[in-house]
Formats: structure tokens, sequence, C-alpha cells
């Protein structure tokens, strides 16, 4: 079982020093936000992110797509020729390019639910398309409002159709803790994995907070997943990234352990 952290872990470093310091920490794989929070993508040389990763010795599970307006594409009355189309197929297409086999996407952000799931479905057939013809899967995250993850991965069968399973959203999503992965466990790609404490998205480490990870446990066959297990985490105060690394490769082992994949 592979291990990974995701590159933004709560540091503000240079994405070069924040690989090398999670290939120095004992994790072999991480991930690009691919956002212009990053400064490389901001300056156009995001080919240089992927570069870095295989540099640092690290290999690379996803891309995360920046979800700003990713709620648009349940109401755009023109949804593929929307900003937010374009930027998730160039996302897509960045993969194809690296070699990376997963791009991650959001498909609402707002604890407001979509009242109509059409458009959206049209959006997300076309992007579907596209991941196919790029050999990239397209893992949806889940966010507040699973039964629409249940819409989506009802209506669409393709071995390009993933689901990115962030275990916060999840705890702070109503219904039972870990059904998603009961129900769409076989469709699972990626793995955000946090704690929170009930009341927010604290992205705090494994077993900080109140999530019942025993349950998690319980809800799929670990032993079926191939895919990599990996951290979305920040530290709750100011220290030695380092430091707060050693935590998290002490609480993913654990976690492993955990999930017989160990």
């Amino acid at each position: 079982m592979r291990k990974g952290c995701f590159s933004w872990f709560g540091h503000v470093l240079p994405l070069a020093e924040r690989f090398s310091l999670i290939r120095a920490h004992g994790f072999e794989t991480s991930s690009i936000w691919f956002g212009e929070e990053e400064e490389l993508f901001a300056e156009g040389r995001e080919d240089d992110m992927a570069s870095l990763a295989r540099d640092a010795g690290l290999g690379l599970d996803y891309v995360h797509a920046r979800y700003s307006g990713c709620s648009e594409i349940w109401t755009n009355p023109d949804p593929l020729h929307s900003e937010i189309f374009g930027r998730y197929r160039r996302a897509l297409d960045y993969c194809r390019r690296h070699g990376i086999p997963n791009a991650v996407f959001h498909i609402t952000r707002s604890n407001r639910r979509p009242e109509r799931l059409d458009r959206g479905m049209e959006f997300l057939s076309c992007l579907l398309r596209e991941a196919e013809d790029s050999g990239v899967v397209a893992a949806i995250e889940n966010t507040r409002h699973n039964d629409v993850l249940d819409a989506v991965f009802g209506n669409f069968e393709s071995p390009f159709l993933g689901l990115c399973y962030d275990s916060s959203h999840d705890g702070l999503a109503r219904g039972s803790f870990g059904r998603l992965l009961a129900d769409w466990g076989p469709l699972l790609r990626v793995t955000h994995l946090s704690d929170n404490r009930g009341l927010a998205d604290d992205h705090l480490l494994p077993f900080s907070g109140t999530l019942d990870w025993n349950a998690l446990r319980d809800s799929m066959d670990w032993g079926s997943y191939s895919g990599c297990l990996s951290l979305e985490v920040v530290p709750e105060e100011r220290g030695e990234p380092g430091d707060f690394l050693g935590r998290c490769r002490e609480s993913l082992d654990r976690l492993a352990l955990l999930f017989g994949l160990d």
C-alpha cells in the first residue's frame, strides 16, 4: 500500500521544498493543487510542478482542480461552455501529459442542494468523455450532498469515473458516516483522510478528532482497494514542518494498520 500526503500541508514553503520534506518522511506519493494559489501555476509553469515531484522521488497520485464556481454546473444553461468545464478539462489533459492517473473534482460547494440535476448530468457526461479520451479517472469528491453523488454514480458507468473519498466531509454530511464507502467502495480511487470535531472541516490528523475510524474500517473491504492511502491535513498549531510530517506518517501508519493494509 503506497502512502501519500497532499502537497499543501499547511506550511507556506516553495513546492520543491514541500515535496522534498514529504519524501524525507517516508511518503511515496503526493499530489498537485491545480490552481493559481500555487506560484508555479500562476506563473504558467505548471509543467514544472510534476517535474519537481519526480525529482524528489515522489509519484503523483492525483491533480486536484480548483473548484470555485463548481456549483454552477447545475444552473448554467450552457455548462459545456462555462469556465469551470474548461478548467476541469485542462486538469484532465495535464494528467494525461504527465502520466497522473486521477483528477479530483468537486461538483457541489454550497450547503444548498441543487434543485435540478439535468444540466449537471450533461456537464458530467461530457467531462467523463474527456476523461475516457485522456485515459484519466475523473474522481468526484464528496462534499456536503452525498445524495447527489449517489445520483451521479447511479447514472454513469465507466472505468474512468471514480470516487475521491474525503472522511472529514463525510463526517459533516447528513447520513451515516462511511455509508458512501459501503455503497460505492468499488469506485474508490483517491482518499482525502483527515479528522474533525463535528463542527467544521478541520483537516486534523486521523485520531485527533471525533470521527469513528472503526466504522470507516468496517464500511468496505479495504483489501480490495489498490490505490494510495493519502492524507489531506494541516497542523493545528505553528511548528516545524518536519515535525508535523513525522506525525502525519505515524497517523497514516496507524490508520493503515487499522484497515489491515500494513
